[in-house]
């Protein structure tokens, strides 16, 4: 009984040890996030119809994208399809189940492997939401920021839409 005790007690040793071990040498960089600002309006994401938010041309290297949005406290039938651009081509893609959506959250969408992105480059993410019905969602805005501007469909809305990087120092 007391040898399982010590050969327990070793295992979990190990484990704690490798643990720490790998964990020290997977996060040497410093993980920032640029938060987003403070939503004060609800744009309805239209079935096939894209919201093109600017990101900000920084030399960053970008982990995460967050997005808040709104689900009118409902279960959502729907894919919901983001894409981060670099010069209006998709280096990243991802299709998302409205379900899974929580009411007014932040949703992350966490690249494959950080991209250091280049200020040379423009920069933006594309949403888009496929649906049936009156399954529609929103994505959280704030029409009063500094931040520019981001177009829904063809028409161009002053302010920016709530959003989070996740980027790597």
């Amino acid at each position: 009984m007391k040898i399982l005790k010590i050969l327990s007690f070793c295992i979990c040793a190990v484990i704690i040890a490798a643990g720490a071990f790998y964990g020290y040498q997977y996060t040497t960089e410093e993980i920032v996030v640029m938060e987003g600002v403070k939503a004060n309006k609800a744009v309805k994401l239209n079935s096939d119809v894209s919201i093109v938010q600017k990101l900000p041309n920084s030399n960053i290297k970008l982990k995460e994208i967050q997005i808040q949005f709104g689900t009118y406290k409902r279960t959502n039938v729907g894919v919901l399809t983001v894409s981060l651009l670099e010069n209006g081509i998709p280096m990243q893609q991802w299709l998302f189940d409205a379900e899974k959506l929580i009411d007014n959250a932040y949703q992350p969408f966490t690249l494959e492997k950080p991209i250091r992105l280049s200020p040379e480059n423009n920069y933006a993410i594309k949403i888009s939401y496929h649906y049936i019905g009156e399954n529609f969602i929103a994505v959280w805005s704030n029409s009063e920021t500094k931040h520019g501007s981001f177009k829904n469909g063809v028409q161009t809305l002053n302010g920016s839409i709530c959003y989070k990087l996740v980027y790597l120092k």
